[in-house]
């Protein structure tokens, strides 16, 4: 109910203001270099899910600068609204992956593990399809990306094409995938909170840290939007 509604945002609130934090949460920059930085991915997997999908809410690709979301002039589009409780339940955007592996022995993944803590913020991490992420985990970005972009295809044919044309290139999805991603009996639903990082060519910590800094930029707009 709309009571219910108020008396849990006036409850996040009084935490939020009493949180011990050294600047105000009205502060945006302060708030973004803030939260930017933060791991979120140990103990926390439903917040982090949670500000993925705030930060996706109503967004679309930037056009100055094709790897990232904006909504500064994002017009309304059902498949982007994010924040409600059917979004919230789909199997498409279940399952927490980090994009740049765990295992800091991975290779390709330029300046990534020279901070420890880099692979768990914001901006290494997407939401794939339950069950997807186990046979990806420590998969090359070449390998990752053409799963994203697989995703993005809601086109079974062009799906087949995407996937016949890396394997002549060299990269292949774990079968387990491919055989999911180009089954018939598959419903063929496009990933649109993939958007943009089909356009990604190195997912490096350049990039990791420049996608927290934008996805935190959009939850804090959105957040405060509602608060208010």
């Amino acid at each position: 109910t709309t009571s219910d509604i108020d008396e849990f945002k006036n409850h996040l609130k009084s935490n939020l203001k009493s949180s011990g934090l050294d600047f105000s949460l009205a502060d945006k920059t302060e708030w973004v270099q803030h939260v930017k930085n933060m791991t979120h991915f140990s103990g926390a997997k439903s917040l982090l899910r949670f500000m993925l999908f705030v930060a996706h809410d109503g967004a679309k690709i930037d056009s100055h600068d094709s790897t990232l979301i904006q909504r500064n002039d994002a017009s309304p589009d059902s498949s982007t609204e994010f924040l409600s409780f059917g979004m919230w339940d789909k199997d498409l955007y279940e399952t927490l992956e980090h994009v740049a592996p765990q295992n800091e022995q991975s290779h390709g993944w330029s300046g990534v593990y020279d901070d420890p803590k880099l692979k768990n913020t914001i901006g290494n991490f997407v939401l794939l399809p339950k069950g997807q992420n186990s046979a990806l985990k420590d998969s090359a970005w070449a390998t990752k990306k053409l799963f994203l972009r697989v995703l993005l295809s809601d086109s079974l044919t062009d799906r087949k094409t995407l996937v016949a044309t890396a394997k002549a290139d060299g990269t292949s999805l774990p079968k387990s995938i491919e055989n999911g991603v180009l089954s018939t009996s598959t419903t063929l639903v496009k990933s649109h909170m993939l958007s943009g990082l089909e356009n990604v060519i190195d997912w490096d910590a350049d990039y990791i840290r420049k996608r927290s800094e934008r996805l935190c930029s959009l939850v804090w707009d959105r957040m405060k939007e509602w608060l208010d």
